[in-house]
């Protein structure tokens, strides 16, 4: 009987959680102008660069970008994102790309090329988890009402009986 009850228990939490997190990610942050430009199917292909173009972009968008066989028109050896006119990310060919805003950069330049021919890019940009800031890592926080659905869910099942008659 006691397994019964410290598993409803666990279950009225769980749905808390669980409940709380959905609600949470109902009111997800959309994604800027600048990252839905990046995300249009065409930026996927063969070319040498792209940009700078400048746009709106968000804390915590995340940029990636792969650059891959095949190739036309010379011998790449090294892949470069820029945003704000800084270099913030380099690989060699073939290679990755990736950039996460940590605050918010309102309109900034973003552009990304090779250093010679055309080679195959991918290119997405998505909401990521906050970074880490410091030495600390960034963990994910449950959204304020989380407990009181976990507490609300505890509080049904007190009306309801925490434990069964297992002689049935």
């Amino acid at each position: 009987m006691v397994y019964r009850v410290c598993s409803r228990v666990a279950a009225a939490a769980a749905l808390g959680v669980i409940a709380g997190g959905w609600v949470n990610s109902a009111t997800a942050q959309s994604l800027s102008s600048g990252c839905n430009l990046i995300n249009d199917p065409t930026r996927d292909g063969l070319y040498s660069s792209l940009g700078p173009f400048s746009l709106p972009f968000a804390e915590n968008e995340l940029i990636e970008l792969t650059a891959s066989d095949p190739t036309t028109v010379g011998t790449p050896t090294s892949i470069t994102l820029t945003v704000g006119g800084s270099v913030v990310s380099t690989d060699s060919f073939p290679g990755s790309l990736s950039y996460q805003f940590p605050s918010d950069p309102g309109t900034t330049s973003v552009g990304w090329g090779t250093d010679g021919g055309n080679v195959t890019w991918t290119a997405s940009c998505s909401l990521a988890p906050p970074q880490a800031v410091g030495t600390t890592e960034a963990v994910p926080a449950l959204p304020p009402y989380a407990l009181l659905l976990s507490a609300l869910g505890l509080v049904y099942l007190g009306r309801r009986g925490l434990a069964t008659n297992v002689n049935r």
